[in-house]
């Protein structure tokens, strides 16, 4: 290596970096030219300058085409700049040269982490673990990849294994604990909870796990306090303040959890989850603008769903392809595609990617459009591509005026289900829990024993969700509702065409029963969604009754009212016979 090359690297690690500059500009000896651009390259980065550093370390690697080092480096540029496709594309590259790096094969399962595409991310992190790469580190990324895939027994696996090669790793123990509240099992839980206490290390995965832990005990105020006083303390930390505003927002302190959010929102515009939360709390409050503009916002931060494809922003999409993927949840999918009508007044070419539970839902509509599974890669053509919720930045104000139901159930599904429902009751859908494992389900839903005073009616009771919390499965094999079994959504709605009324929880099933225009009681948590507040009453469903907590976690009230309007139908129908 040249000296020229040697003081470049002294003024980079001094972070001198315009001096380094300076100095990469003087003479190298030939065989030094790819290390020379390398650098070069690197100091651009530090400066800012992305696409000079791209250029640079394309150079080098033109000088020395297998010199690791510069695709190492282009492949972070392009992984810094959005571009996860071309930053993937660059490691693999690299591996063909060194196909047993272990930093290459965990930076590529890093990528490929980022980008979303999780099993592939699993396999390259056993790979860099099988060419040396720390073990501890592999599992515990990922046991956090099956915590985003919410499949909290795969992530317990591996941290419990990531223990048994350091019995006292407290980011392990932390992640661990907080995969189990995620699942549920708040006992085993707090047996880790206890040896994280024992732990020197206070950080602030710790405290929001501790104070999620007696949150779900009922203890609220201790669990409010504990927070409290490490954002006192640490008022810049992101984790522990979200988790403070949702415990406000749990308890009704709306005005709390607001300030706390747009505090910390203005000390990091540009973070995709305050952003998110942010714009959840600007809907609830009414201000649908800027809600809607700050959700996109957040798409944007993080864009990794087709990266290469731009957002569309009211460009003329006449002779375009445009892609409408679910960002969300099914529920949004199902509400804001009354907006593909408008949509489709502009655009000839839409495309749609949706989980694999709706898709043969969403075939059924009656604009033709072409419907594929989300993540099937199936459209890198298009020319823009939106999420189902932010339509709503387009097509708002057409919330409300009615428009024919985008889905056709054929009537071979109704009848097929019409022989299996034959009562002369009031055939009644339920569905009173949310999936298994969403963060708020436990505020949301409601456990089946206290809607004994429901099921006592004389209705023919259909059970409209998959998913069945271990509490409720032993009551529902005890109990008169009629259990169908495990269907995807067409045939779900097939279903409901079948009933007098669905009763459902905060789900996506209440979003399916409404637009079927099917009488529909939504039972709603004491802090509900920004969509069920009075701002949006109704919104988009004429035929949605709500029924809400008037305090947190007390659903006595809703039960009692939804009983007594049940029974005077049924009282009426049988006046009528």
């Amino acid at each position: 290596m040249s000296d020229i090359c040697s003081k470049i690297i002294n003024e980079i690690n001094n972070k001198n970096f315009n001096t380094a500059l300076k100095l990469s500009g003087g003479y190298s000896e030939n065989n030094d030219l790819h290390i020379l651009n390398n650098l070069k390259g690197i100091i651009f980065i530090n400066l800012k300058d992305y696409q000079k550093a791209i250029e640079h370390f394309k150079n080098s690697l033109n000088y020395k085409e297998d010199y690791i080092d510069a695709y190492s480096n282009l492949a972070n540029v392009y992984f810094e700049t959005r571009n996860f496709s071309k930053s993937i594309n660059t490691i693999i590259k690299a591996l063909n040269y060194d196909p047993k790096n272990q930093k290459l094969n965990f930076n590529l399962a890093f990528f490929f982490d980022e980008n979303c595409q999780y099993q592939k991310a699993v396999e390259q992190y056993h790979e860099a673990m099988r060419f040396g790469y720390s073990k501890e580190i592999v599992l515990n990324n990922i046991g956090n990849i099956y915590i985003k895939e919410k499949n909290y027994s795969k992530a317990k696996e591996n941290f419990l294994e990531c223990l048994k090669i350091s019995s006292s790793n407290y980011l392990t123990i932390n992640n661990l604990i907080r995969s189990l509240i995620l699942k549920k099992d708040f006992a085993e839980a707090e047996k880790y909870q206890k040896l994280s206490d024992k732990l020197e290390i206070k950080n602030n995965i710790y405290f929001i796990n501790k104070a999620e832990l007696l949150f779900f005990k009922k203890k609220y105020k201790q669990a409010e306090n504990i927070l409290k006083e490490f954002c006192k303390k640490n008022k810049y930390d992101i984790g522990a303040n979200i988790s403070l505003s949702l415990i406000y927002s749990n308890l009704g302190k709306f005005k709390n959890s607001y300030k706390l959010i747009e505090d910390i929102y203005k000390l990091n515009p540009n973070h995709n989850t305050l952003n998110l939360i942010h714009s959840m709390n600007l809907l609830k409050k009414g201000n649908f603008k800027e809600g809607w503009k700050l959700y996109d916002k957040s798409l944007q931060i993080k864009d990794n769903y087709y990266p290469n494809i731009p957002f569309w922003k009211g460009e003329d999409l006449r002779k375009k392809k445009i892609l409408v993927y679910e960002d969300q949840g099914i529920g949004d999918s199902i509400q804001f595609s009354k907006f593909l009508f408008y949509l489709n007044k502009l655009c000839n070419d839409i495309r749609i990617e949706v989980r694999e539970s709706v898709v043969e839902l969403f075939q059924k509509n009656i604009l033709n459009l072409k419907v594929y599974k989300k993540g099937s890669n199936s459209n890198s053509d298009c020319d823009y591509k939106i999420s189902f919720a932010s339509l709503n930045n387009f097509f708002y104000e057409n919330k409300n005026k009615k428009e024919e139901g985008l889905f056709k159930i054929d009537e071979e599904i109704i009848s097929k289900w019409k022989k299996k429902i034959n009562s002369n009751k009031l055939k009644v859908g339920l569905t009173w829990s949310g999936n298994l494992y969403g963060v708020n389900q436990p505020f949301r839903s409601i456990e089946i024993k206290k809607l004994e005073k429901i099921l006592s009616l004389d209705c023919e009771f259909i059970c409209l969700q998959n998913d069945i919390w271990l509490r409720d499965k032993n009551y529902l094999n005890d109990s008169k509702i009629n259990n169908l079994g495990d269907n995807n959504f067409l045939e779900i709605a097939a279903i409901i065409e079948n009933l007098d009324l669905v009763i459902s929880v905060d789900t996506s099933i209440l979003h399916l029963s409404s637009s079927l225009d099917k009488l529909t009681w939504g039972l709603f948590s004491f802090d509900q969604e920004w969509r069920w507040w009075k701002y949006n009453d109704p919104f988009f469903y004429k035929k949605l009754i709500e029924y809400k907590q008037d305090k947190f976690d007390d659903w006595d009230l809703v039960v009692n009212n939804v009983f007594k309007d049940l029974k005077k139908i049924i009282d009426t129908k049988n006046h009528i016979k």
